[in-house]
């Protein structure tokens, strides 16, 4: 189950360290090699949020690099 081409981690907790969080998600994606690295995360009584890194993101949805986002 899951997303193909995206490693997911997920943290539910109050107060999450992102940067260590993404590396996580980075290294594990790298020791699986099951997809880009995606962090799933959220507080209590808030909604679901998703961080990449953005090329990863921009992979995903087949962007050029002439986008100017590099």
């Amino acid at each position: 189950m899951g997303l193909p081409g995206v490693h997911i981690e997920v943290k539910r907790v109050e107060r999450l360290n992102l940067g260590e969080a993404m590396a996580q998600a980075i290294r594990d994606a790298e020791r699986f090699q099951d997809g880009a690295p995606a962090l799933f995360h959220r507080r209590n009584r808030q909604p679901w949020l998703v961080t990449m890194c953005l090329q990863d993101w921009l992979s995903l949805y087949d962007c050029q690099k002439s986008d100017g986002f590099t």
